[in-house]
């Protein structure tokens, strides 16, 4: 049973889900902070592990991608250095882009993206590159198309790509 209504018609219930439904709504804003302060904490993470010098701990702060560039991290470059500066995290999950500065290059921004991957939060080296590669506009470009038989190679790849297409619902496919 409701319970009695009000001058309004409106019941206990009904009064207590207006109540309830904002007090929801900000706890699902707060789970989204969560998610941000755990990728900054990878972030820190991260830099703890690299101004240590721990190889072991910095691959353990890193997505699986970014593991096959891990050798080639020079971890004394960081000796006599600041830490990078968090200015902030921006949601795009399951991406979070960590804002920077570098205080060693008059404060220069950048961005790290950290990932959720196995459970655990991770900075992902591979798509952090994609945030700090400068393209030359000045540099000439051409290119020429230049028919020529497709060879084995070539058909193998042409029908990965078909069987990755065709597993996919139409207008779903994801790009590359």
């Amino acid at each position: 049973m409701a319970g009695p209504a009000d001058s309004k018609g409106m019941t206990r219930h009904t009064i207590a889900l207006r109540w309830l439904l904002p007090i929801l709504a900000l706890g699902a804003c707060a789970g989204e902070g969560e998610a941000e302060a755990a990728a900054r904490a990878a972030f820190e993470g991260f830099q703890d592990a690299l101004f240590r010098g721990d190889r072991g701990a910095l691959a353990k702060t890193l997505c699986k991608a970014s593991l096959a560039a891990l050798d080639q991290i020079p971890l004394d470059k960081s000796a006599g250095k600041q830490r990078l500066v968090v200015t902030g995290v921006r949601a795009f999950p399951p991406e979070y882009e960590v804002q920077i500065q570098d205080p060693n290059e008059s404060d220069r921004p950048g961005t790290f993206v950290v990932v959720r991957e196995d459970g655990r939060y991770v900075v992902d080296l591979v798509a952090t590159v994609g945030f700090h590669r400068v393209l030359d506009a000045s540099a000439k470009r051409s290119f020429r198309i230049e028919p020529r038989v497709m060879d084995a190679a070539d058909r193998a790849k042409a029908a990965a790509i078909a069987a990755d297409l065709g597993s996919h619902a139409p207008g779903t496919v994801t790009p590359r």
